[in-house]
């Protein structure tokens, strides 16, 4: 793999990109809805941040897919086409130059159905995790320490997004992909 938005505007090589690497980007460009007209006749229902069972990963916005730094180039790390295997996990590192910008990661996956009676519907697992260079554990897809489970991985979707709104100048996050069984 490498880093294909790693050009100015008008100097990208360009290539195919897979289907999921096209869902990844909409995923990432997804911002939260402010409310929800659930019953259809202006009644509003308030919504929180996404993702969420309401709003899936929010209304896409393109600037928030594609975001371009100051000087014309994309402010942007792709990975398409990774491979992994069982209880692999691939990590990239990556350090805040630039607050205006959220930090975001975003895995999607290519998954094969499986038997309508098996319990569990995902059968390669994937775990988006992100670390701070503070200490601080950000679960993927909204879930914290708080929803229990195994250290509140998701064990049911094939997309994983993590958002930091904010990140602080200088801080460093590591991003580890962790593979259980794939069958």
């Amino acid at each position: 793999y490498k880093n294909k938005f790693d050009c100015d505007l008008y100097e990208c090589d360009a290539f195919d990109p897979s289907g999921m690497l096209i869902k990844a980007m909409y995923v990432n460009g997804g911002t939260s809805l402010s409310a929800w007209n659930a019953a259809g006749v202006f009644s509003f229902t308030q919504l929180g941040t996404a993702p969420d069972i309401a709003q899936g990963f929010g209304r896409f916005q393109m600037t928030r897919t594609a975001p371009l730094t100051e000087n014309g180039g994309l402010n942007l790390f792709v990975a398409d086409s990774q491979t992994i295997s069982s209880y692999q996990t691939l990590n990239w590192t990556f350090a805040i130059t630039n607050e205006s910008f959220p930090f975001q990661a975003t895995i999607t996956w290519y998954d094969p159905p499986n038997s309508i009676s098996a319990s569990d519907q995902l059968l390669h697992d994937l775990d988006l995790v992100v670390y701070d260079d503070n200490g601080e554990t950000i679960y993927s897809n909204g879930r914290d320490e708080d929803d229990g489970g195994d250290d509140s991985r998701d064990s049911r979707n094939n997309v994983e997004k993590v958002l930091v709104e904010a990140p602080a100048e200088g801080t460093v996050y590591r991003v580890c992909v962790s593979a259980n069984l794939l069958t």
